[in-house]
């Protein structure tokens, strides 16, 4: 973790000797959350429960954090500890906040705050009212108004996880849909239906509604306050594992635009060589055209940047391959190759009958 020289130091507990976060604790088993002890005692998350292990010692100073991860908010713990690792990545000086905003963020001289709002629980379509009607409880809290917050740029991290695959590809239509209203270079399909309520509600898109220009940009992040994204970050880096295997598949965007279809992928966990998952795979940081406090562009460390440029969204990659969303299947180190194989064609075909 980068030194927090530039930011203040967290109201927090003084840091002791960093623990294992899966250490045996005065805590009783049935009050720890169910993610929790599968993640810390299932085989099949071997790599999740490493990686976890290793990033402990940059946040063990955060104790509200380690005590979240155990119990009942341990999504939205889960969620605040991926944003951390995106950040550090970056170059950012990160200080964990306890409250609100989440996090400081410090870099080349410029420093932000971020706060999180999580995709609410249930069937509902993530980037349809629900989560539009969470972004907007956010903005009746005044945010910007705290004060870590006061006279800084203040990013909303949405955690988009709900849903599966098909509703990732449409959330991040529906999403852009919502926060611009009806603009130029968007995705045409059915997708961007899913916010039909809230875009006939506001025609002109979040960023337009008042006080909202207090928001400067909003960072929708797939499947990244999820143990298959800790699991695959694993799996293919230095944590390997051979309890298990898994095949990721889903759809990206095929080019630098909004444009066009999305594209299938499909592999497996830990076989494609070189190519490394990172940490900000599939995140995309939109900026609010009207922001009183704008963000530089390309300082945050997002993989794709959306703006709004004479009336039309402009989008700009960072890597070519940007995933929408996906699907996770996790099995058995021991599971035949065969039987692997055959499991991959079936997703294949059933990805070709059906695309995007």
């Amino acid at each position: 973790m980068r030194p927090e020289s530039e930011t203040p130091e967290p109201p927090t507990s003084p840091a002791g000797p960093a623990e294992d976060v899966f250490a045996p604790s005065a805590q009783a088993e049935d009050t720890l959350h169910p993610h929790f002890r599968l993640l810390r005692d299932s085989p099949l998350f071997a790599p999740a429960r490493d990686v976890l292990r290793d990033m402990h010692a940059g946040f063990a100073h955060c104790r509200c954090l380690v005590e979240a991860l155990r119990t009942t908010a341990f999504d939205s713990a889960l969620f605040d500890v991926s944003l951390f690792a995106i950040f550090d990545a970056a170059g950012h000086c990160i200080s964990v906040r306890p409250g609100h905003p989440r996090f400081l963020i410090s870099k080349d001289g410029s420093t932000a705050a971020v706060d999180t709002v999580l995709a609410p629980p249930g069937p509902e379509h993530p980037a349809g009212p629900g989560l539009g009607g969470a972004l907007f409880l956010k903005l009746q809290e005044h945010p910007w108004l705290l004060d870590d917050a006061a006279g800084k740029p203040l990013i909303l991290a949405v955690e988009d996880s709900h849903g599966g695959d098909e509703a990732g590809v449409a959330g991040s239509a529906a999403m852009l849909h919502f926060l611009f209203g009806n603009v130029q270079g968007l995705k045409s399909e059915s997708h961007a239906s899913a916010s039909h309520e809230m875009t006939r509600m506001f025609p002109n898109g979040f960023f337009s509604q008042v006080e909202s220009e207090n928001i400067s940009a909003v960072l929708l992040c797939h499947d990244h306050g999820t143990l298959a994204k800790f699991n695959r970050i694993g799996q293919e880096g230095t944590h390997r594992a051979k309890t298990v295997r898994m095949l990721r598949h889903g759809h990206c965007e095929p080019a630098a635009d909004m444009t066009s279809a999305a594209s299938p992928f499909l592999y497996e966990v830990g076989q494609r060589g070189d190519a490394h998952e990172r940490w900000n795979e599939g995140t995309m940081l939109i900026h609010n055209p009207f922001a009183r406090h704008p963000l530089p562009r390309g300082w945050l460390g997002a993989s794709a940047e959306v703006e709004l440029k004479d009336g039309a969204v402009v989008c700009i990659f960072s890597s070519a391959f940007h995933p929408l969303a996906s699907v996770t299947e996790t099995m058995p180190g021991d599971t035949p190759a065969w039987w692997m194989e055959m499991r991959a064609n079936l997703i294949a075909r059933q990805m070709a009958t059906h695309p995007k």
